[in-house]
C-alpha cells in the first residue's frame, strides 16, 4: 500500500469512529421497536411488477425547456403498507419539446434521500439535456410517505424495513413495466447510487 493510500485510509477511519461515536449519543435510532411483528413476513413476499396507473400533475418548464410533473399511483405493496406510504410519488423529468427520447431511467434513491432534489439535479436534469427522460421515484417510509409514528427515516422495526424494501423493488420494477408499454422500443434502464443501486 502506497503511503498516501495508507494516509487516506487512516483519515477515512478517523472519519468513520467520529460519526460513530455521535451517531451512538443521539437520541433518535433505527429499530427502536425491535424486530416488530416479523411473523407477518411470511405473507410479504415481493410481487410481481404491476399494472399501475399513474396520475401526473401540471407539467411546469424551467428555462431549458426541460419538462417536471409530480405523479402519484398506488403502491403494488399498498395492502401491507402503512396509510401514509400506500400512495407512490414519481417525478418525471423530461426533455426540452422536440427532443427525440433516446431512453427513460428509473431512478432509484440512496438511503435518506428523503425528496427528489438531490437525483433531480445531480441526475435528471443533466439526463434530460441529453435526451433521456427520468423516472424519479419517492422511497416509501420518506418525505410525504413517512409514517406518522417514525421521526425522519429511522425505520421503527425490522418489520418495516422489510416493507420498505419490498415496496421499493416492487414499485421502480412496476414503473420499468410501465416505461416499456408506454415507449415501446426505447430503452428503459434503472439506476441509483448507494442503496439506490443496490435496489436498481
Amino acid at each position: 500500500m502506497s503511503p498516501l493510500s495508507w494516509l487516506f485510509s487512516w483519515l477515512m477511519g478517523i472519519l468513520d469512529w467520529i460519526y460513530m461515536r455521535n451517531a451512538s449519543r443521539q437520541k433518535r435510532k433505527f429499530f427502536k421497536d425491535g424486530l416488530g411483528p416479523l411473523e407477518k413476513l411470511s405473507d410479504y413476499a415481493v410481487d410481481q411488477p404491476s399494472d399501475i396507473d399513474v396520475k401526473f400533475g401540471a407539467k411546469e418548464t424551467d428555462s431549458d425547456g426541460i419538462g417536471y410533473e409530480e405523479g402519484e399511483f398506488v403502491s403494488p405493496e399498498a395492502s401491507k403498507l402503512p396509510t401514509e406510504s400506500k400512495t407512490a410519488y414519481v417525478l418525471r423529468v423530461t426533455p426540452p419539446e422536440g427532443t427525440s427520447i433516446r431512453g427513460i431511467v428509473v431512478l432509484m434513491a440512496a438511503w435518506g434521500d428523503k425528496g427528489y432534489t438531490f437525483r433531480r439535479d445531480q441526475y435528471a436534469i443533466p439526463l434530460a439535456k441529453q435526451g433521456y427522460t427520468s423516472l424519479v421515484l419517492m422511497l416509501p417510509f420518506y418525505a410525504k410517505r413517512r409514517p406518522s409514528y417514525q421521526e425522519s427515516y429511522y425505520l421503527v422495526s425490522v418489520h418495516d424495513l422489510v416493507l420498505f424494501f419490498n415496496a421499493n423493488i416492487s414499485e421502480g420494477s412496476s414503473l420499468v413495466c410501465l416505461a416499456r408499454k408506454q415507449f415501446p422500443g426505447t430503452p428503459v434502464g434503472v439506476a441509483g447510487v448507494s442503496f439506490g443501486g443496490g435496489m436498481a
